[in-house]
């Protein structure tokens, strides 16, 4: 798979009665998935639906086999009493486009422990790996600055963990310990807001805003337009800076890998749209602001936005 942002999921597990045990000794387990049957779907809903709400976002996306064994597990034993929890999963995975982590190897260059437990060869020693190589990266960007040297665009695997009570986490952090006495610190979240608040910042590939004079911006008036019946109209004008423009166009959430991005523009008082340039490898959009009533109003989904603005 490309270079792309990578979202790693982990679920507790059930504490197998026939001694199977969990799949590393880490992992948080819950008898509940035994004596509250609607507790298993419950979990897996939480990390589905923040998957779900961003299914615009391109990325790689990583589970660990004998982890979901281990969620499914109380499922396989009663199915009776699970109707369809095991074929809900394994659907909502592969619709989801999570592929077993097994399938996208990662070489490994340290030694990696969660204080006593080695995690090297396990789902935590991957995302760690990627970190490190990640952070290899940003270290030749910032010394060709440095150097005053143009740097070309690298690509990065920023990484962050998905999940529900799976890992011990204070402060959405997960520690691992390297050799030579260092640590690396690999981000957990648990909410769409939160995951929405580390892709702002972290996104691979990255969103780039092109000024289009048909919009204009905060020191450009926007130019009229002839509509597809020979009127000639406004074009909607973008109300900011192209430093503002692009800090918005980061935080933009929209539906689809294709489709326009929106967000509510806080300053302004209104919405600003983004509109998508086309398959391009530079991930271009342009950008204007929009009212009631306004030509690509009604594509907004203000309820999906509320999930990450909730005061609007």
């Amino acid at each position: 798979m490309s270079k792309r942002t990578t979202i790693f999921v982990l679920f507790k597990e059930y504490p197998d009665p026939n001694g199977r045990g969990k799949s590393v000794p880490y992992i948080q387990d819950s008898a509940d998935y035994l004596t509250f049957q609607d507790e298993l779907m419950k979990d897996w809903t939480e990390v589905y639906d923040v998957l779900e709400y961003f299914a615009y976002e391109e990325t790689n996306k990583y589970y660990d086999e004998n982890n979901i064994q281990g969620l499914l597990d109380v499922a396989q034993h009663f199915p009776s009493e699970y109707p369809m929890a095991v074929e809900t999963i394994l659907s909502g995975l592969k619709m989801m486009g999570l592929t077993p982590r097994s399938t996208s190897p990662v070489a490994k260059t340290e030694v990696y422990k969660m204080g006593v437990y080695d995690v090297a060869n396990d789902l935590l020693g991957d995302m760690a790996q990627r970190e490190v190589n990640h952070r290899a990266v940003l270290k030749k960007v910032r010394k060709d600055i440095d150097h005053k040297m143009l740097p070309r665009e690298k690509e990065y695997e920023p990484c962050v963990l998905l999940q529900h009570g799976a890992v011990i986490a204070p402060g959405g952090i997960v520690r691992i310990n390297l050799s030579g006495n260092r640590t690396i610190e690999l981000k957990s979240v648990d909410s769409i807001i939160e995951l929405h608040q580390w892709l702002s910042i972290h996104r691979f590939p990255y969103r780039r805003y092109v000024f289009n004079d048909k919009h204009g911006d905060i020191g450009h008036k926007a130019k009229n337009h002839t509509d597809r019946h020979g009127r000639v109209k406004p074009s909607a004008q973008l109300l900011t800076s192209a430093g503002k423009t692009k800090a918005l166009l980061k935080k933009a959430v929209g539906e689809s890998f294709e489709g326009d991005l929106w967000y509510h523009d806080d300053e302004n008082g209104c919405f600003i749209y983004f509109e998508n340039q086309g398959n391009t490898p530079q991930h271009e959009y342009h950008a204007y602001h929009l009212r009631p009533g306004d030509v690509n109003y009604d594509k907004i989904k203000i309820d999906k936005l509320r999930k990450v603005q909730p005061h609007i």
